[in-house]
């Protein structure tokens, strides 16, 4: 059987003039309303929203609890 790819957003954070992103976060497509309903700062930080397809393995990596 071939595992099933799952949907994640991938949430890049960037500050400014600067072309490489200072955060990137991964989130649950049923999460992505917390994440993007904050308010923007017209100076602050702002963020682009990518959709991904990722196995299950790559899930569990993602948004497993480590305790480590």
């Amino acid at each position: 059987m071939i595992p099933k790819r799952r949907l994640v957003y991938r949430i890049d954070v960037y500050q400014d003039e600067n072309p490489k992103p200072i955060d990137v976060l991964y989130c649950k497509p049923e999460n992505i309303k917390y994440w993007l309903d904050r308010g923007v700062d017209v100076i602050g930080p702002f963020w682009t929203v990518n959709t991904l397809t990722v196995t299950p393995a790559k899930w569990d990596q993602l948004f497993s609890v480590n305790p480590y």
